[in-house]
């Protein structure tokens, strides 16, 4: 076990933000590490409210007409009153909901114990509890397996007979418990609603119809006991007198896809934990815990990073986040532990075959939690995947690709329905049933239309990382489908004859004209603009590369060159986020950022106006060194920090960018390593993990960028980062890159294809053009020539 890619502690966790995280894409779990009681909090990825249901808005088709006659004449105040009633969705974003707890009582007492520490293990994902008590040394072993589906749990002790508990299941949702061939069964149904969004803390809502609307859930606890005994008492699995025992815990849901009611057309949750449950028993707790590394070690040691070390790598890793100080360089090691954080709960948490990442992972112990935990798609889901490429973790990607797929259908009723558009779109907010309206009626966040091309954006990077044929020919309908609706909703502009979104708004920003007026819709934004001209770019790109005869090539070439252009505002300097020279009054939501950060349009060689104009927001407002108000912000929790790390990253700054990833790691990271959103009070439950993430795929592309053409090494490698190496960062084209680097400068740098090909090289002033042979290292020296 090494101190590089473990966490450590030396007490239980004192609340669910200390406790450690396990998951196997389906199943999350949060351990929290007790003593004389273990709780550990259970999820199951498709235990959601609610059901599929689709109701179009009435109004929404016949009111878009003349919201925009009214933005293109000038009077937003009018089209926004007119957004609000008219243009919001009809019904509501499910909730993400906690299936329970597995609860040991070990009778054993918290005082009276030595020894005690509890680890989790990044490179084997298992965690593991250890204590004395009288002299007997006390051991858990927990881990969540991939390959078998189940949470399994070893309780051990060095003195024979010496383990004895009681082992139950619970859960904030209505349930019952009953016993199964030895096994304990919890069984329930999900409630309709949970209000997400309200900002109120209300009881969950059940179908009390009798139509028994809801999905249904099962989890299923059995024991196998080394010695001893097992039997069922009441509600509770008990342990008597054994050398060892296993737990096996397996769950599953009636989810049956986004278009199948989960109550009248579901699965077989029953018979689902019934096979997984048998064939789990039968395998053994060796075999399960040898299979699960196994898998597990497959994707983690894909990647190796070294920064660098110092005392702090032995340190308990509460205590270690909070002795760390931004900027004082005395624990280069905890960003390579982050960012090996990063990649361990993108594989915990989103497999083939799972669920995307939701806002807080698999992770959600709440009824009421922040946002319903759902995917916020106007950042957070996205952000959520910026590392999954470059970390080497391409399989991950996929349950995100899944969803656009599977929201492109049914964003197409609401494309046709809502504006009377071709294609399909998506808004601001998603859940399991994939939600594609409006989130509400509030325009400032509801009328978000760009998300679809965004989200295309992560098919087209999953081409663009392996060059795959195959995998174009499999995204070009839903790419082509996402520029049928832009194309619908371009209108051209009175002043300069400009196709411009309309309406359309800049993330959740209120804007300030000049004249005093305020308002959040608006005509041609920045950032949707950007994603659109990126989309445009990429189905052109897609229909060449396959040689596609298809009508909406010609469309899509005709407006192209016509969308708005990036500005710089005359009044500022600053990239311009408007049409017009407006300004935005949320400090940290810079969106427009997205075209540094998720594509090339702004880059410091290509465009350096552009660039030295969205860097210029940044230097100038500095939001992020003020002291935040525990309540409103600024913070740097979620995606705050994530765009400004990595637009610097990509300015080649690496200096600016671990500035932001230090106050990061100093204010925002909570004990179990969780990105914790500062604006939430302290003991309010949740953590976001796109902070996680996106801090992630800074410290990538602070290594490698390869996202303008070219193989960048060192982009904006960090003058405190002065000796390290990193192995097996993935770049566009199928290329896999090792680096080392010694008193700041590029020692080697091995470069591996999958396909042969010629790669342009860059490392500062140096540039050099390779051929690479399929499958075959080349290995080139600081000077970028073959060694």
């Amino acid at each position: 076990m090494s101190t590089r890619t473990t966490l450590r502690y030396t007490r239980p966790a004192a609340s669910w933000r200390e406790a450690m995280l396990l998951g196997n894409g389906h199943l999350g779990a949060a351990a929290w590490g007790g003593v004389a009681r273990e709780r550990i909090d259970l999820n199951e990825d498709t235990l959601w409210t609610g059901e599929p249901d689709y109701e179009p808005n009435p109004r929404a088709r016949a009111a878009l007409p003349e919201v925009r006659e009214l933005l293109l004449a000038g009077e937003y105040a009018r089209a926004q009153e007119i957004t609000a009633e008219s243009l919001g969705g009809v019904g509501d974003i499910a909730t993400y909901m906690p299936l329970g707890e597995l609860l040991l009582d070990t009778g054993i007492p918290d005082e009276g114990v030595s020894g005690y520490h509890r680890t989790l293990d990044l490179d084997s994902a298992v965690a593991t509890v250890q204590y004395e008590h009288e002299g007997i040394t006390h051991r858990r072993e927990l881990f969540a397996s991939h390959p078998a589906g189940a949470l399994v749990m070893r309780v051990s002790a060095d003195r024979p007979g010496s383990v004895a508990f009681r082992a139950g299941l619970a859960s904030a949702l209505r349930h019952e418990l009953v016993e199964t061939d030895g096994s304990l069964r919890m069984r329930g149904r999900a409630p309709i609603s949970a209000f997400p969004y309200t900002g109120q803390t209300r009881e969950p809502l059940y179908d009390e119809s009798g139509a028994d609307r809801g999905t249904r859930w099962e989890a299923r606890l059995a024991a196998l006991p080394e010695g001893g005994s097992a039997h069922i008492d009441g509600d509770r699995l008990v342990i008597e007198g054994a050398d060892a025992a296993t737990l096996i815990l397996v769950a599953r849901t009636s989810y049956n896809g986004p278009a199948a009611s989960p109550s009248r057309e579901g699965a077989d949750e029953a018979a689902l934990c019934e096979a997984e449950l048998r064939a789990a028993t039968e395998r053994g707790y060796d075999a399960l815990r040898e299979e699960h590394i196994a898998d597990h070690r497959a994707l983690f040691r894909r990647v190796e990073l070294d920064l660098g070390s110092s005392a702090a790598d032995e340190l308990p890793t509460d205590e270690r986040i909070r002795r760390y100080r931004a900027g004082s360089g005395e624990d280069p090691g905890l960003a390579a532990l982050y960012y090996q954080f990063g990649r361990y709960i993108l594989i915990a948490t989103s497999r083939p075959g799972s669920q995307p990442a939701n806002l807080q992972g698999v992770w959600n112990p709440s009824v009421n939690p922040a946002w319903g935990s759902n995917w916020t798609i106007n950042c957070n889901a996205q952000i959520n995947y910026w590392p999954v490429e470059t970390a080497g973790l391409a399989e991950c990607h996929e349950p995100l690709l899944q969803l656009t797929r599977e929201l492109a259908e049914s964003g197409s009723r609401v494309a046709r329905d809502h504006y009377g558009a071709r294609g399909w779109v998506s808004h601001q907010g998603t859940d399991v049933w994939r939600y594609a309206q409006p989130g509400g009626n509030v325009p400032q966040w509801s009328n978000f239309v760009a998300s679809n091309a965004w989200l295309c954006q992560h098919l087209w990077e999953h081409y663009a990382f392996s060059g795959d044929e195959a995998e174009l020919r499999r995204i070009w309908p839903t790419l082509r489908g996402a520029a049928e609706f832009h194309l619908d909703m371009l209108v051209e502009e009175p002043e300069h004859g400009w196709l411009v979104t309309a309406p359309d708004l800049n993330f959740e920003n209120i804007w300030v004209a000049p004249d005093g007026r305020t308002g959040s819709i608006a005509m041609g934004t920045t950032p949707t603009t950007q994603m659109v001209r990126e989309l445009f770019r990429n189905v052109l790109a897609a229909a060449s590369a396959l040689g596609l005869d298809d009508a909406l090539i010609g469309e899509v070439e005709a407006a192209l060159p016509r969308l708005a252009p990036m500005q710089i505002s005359p009044t500022t300097g600053q990239l311009q986020e408007y049409l017009d020279d407006w300004t935005r009054t949320m400090k940290a939501e810079v969106l427009s950022s997205w075209g540094a950060v998720c594509s090339a349009q702004i880059h410091p060689r290509l465009s350096p106006a552009l660039a030295a104009g969205l860097r210029l927001i940044f230097d100038t407002e500095r939001w992020w060194e003020e002291k935040p108000d525990p309540l409103k912000g600024p913070c740097l929790g979620s995606w705050e920090g994530a765009f400004q790390a990595n637009a610097y990253a990509r300015f080649g700054d690496g200096d600016a960018a671990l500035k932001i990833l230090d106050l990061h790691l100093e204010k925002a990271v909570q004990p179990n390593l969780g990105s914790k959103f500062i604006g939430h009070a302290p003991n309010d439950p949740m953590f976001q993990i796109d902070g996680n993430l996106g801090q992630t795929a800074a410290i990538g592309e602070m290594l490698l960028q390869s996202h303008a053409g070219e193989l960048e090494l060192l982009p904006a490698l960090p003058s405190r980062w002065r000796d390290g190496s990193v192995r097996g960062l993935r770049a566009r084209g199928g290329i896999e890159v090792d680096l080392v680097w010694a008193d700041g400068a590029l020692a080697s740098a091995t470069l591996r294809a999958t396909r042969s090909q010629s790669v342009f090289v860059r490392r500062g002033s140096w540039t050099a053009t390779v051929d690479l042979a399929a499958g075959v290292p080349l290995t080139l020296t600081g000077e970028l020539t073959p060694a």
